[in-house]
């Protein structure tokens, strides 16, 4: 009896586990664990001022890119990265959620 009930209580902590993973990792389309397939602002401004720096843009997006990795994902888009000076388009050294966001829809209407 007891061995049943412990076999009983794993499997309910293994689909208990496994339901928080999967709900917690969908991404926005509803499909897929992990991280969301876009990036998202506060991924990029590490110290939560509201302006990302260069310096925490090259840090978020080389942590992104080796997670990406170690999940076994294709790196096809390595090549097409874009700079620092791409998303900050007032030129003044930071770039606001609002650039970030900008940047990120006239990436996607491109197609990349």
């Amino acid at each position: 009896m007891k061995k049943q009930a412990y076999k009983a209580l794993i499997l309910v902590s293994v689909i208990a586990s496994f339901s928080m993973l999967q709900a917690d990792g969908m991404n926005k389309k509803g499909k897929g664990m992990g991280r969301p397939a876009q990036p998202v602002f506060s991924e990029f401004d590490a110290n939560g001022d509201g302006i990302m720096t260069e310096k925490e843009y090259f840090a978020a997006r080389d942590k992104r890119i080796g997670d990406r990795a170690k999940e076994g994902r294709r790196m096809k888009g390595l090549a097409n990265m874009a700079a620092f000076s791409d998303l900050d388009t007032n030129g003044d050294g930071g770039v606001t959620e609002n650039e970030f966001n900008a940047f990120l829809a006239d990436h996607m209407k491109k197609g990349h």
